[in-house]
């Protein structure tokens, strides 16, 4: 269950289209915690793959759809692992490092996204 003020964090995972992903997916996921953890910061991930966003499905909001998609379109799987926070790609094509995190989540709050 998503706490009440957490950031929502979306990560999108192209390990559908290439199974080594798998690996960066878990990665990611860890150093998300991390970051989160290392900030005293309650964090909500929902973790989309591409496949479901093909096949419609996913839960994004239509803006945070159309840019994965548009990405899809133009890089293939390749912008994955991609960190979205509210509708703005903060991380694409990389495997980011726990201080990236942090500056992306830290940015994420000073945009007073996150908690509805």
């Amino acid at each position: 269950m998503a706490e009440k003020n957490a950031l929502q964090v979306v990560t999108i995972s192209g390990a559908c289209c290439m199974p080594h992903l798998a690996q960066a997916d878990k990665k990611l996921e860890k150093c998300l915690q991390e970051a989160a953890g290392q900030l005293a910061m309650a964090i909500d991930v929902n973790k989309v793959s591409l496949s479901a966003l093909l096949a419609g499905k996913g839960g994004l909001a239509p803006k945070q759809r159309d840019l994965v998609l548009a990405l899809f379109q133009r890089h293939g799987a390749a912008f994955t692992p991609a960190v979205m926070i509210d509708d703005q790609m903060v991380i694409a094509g990389r495997l980011p490092t726990v201080d990236q995190l942090k500056e992306a989540l830290q940015n994420g709050i000073s945009r007073g996204v996150g908690a509805k």
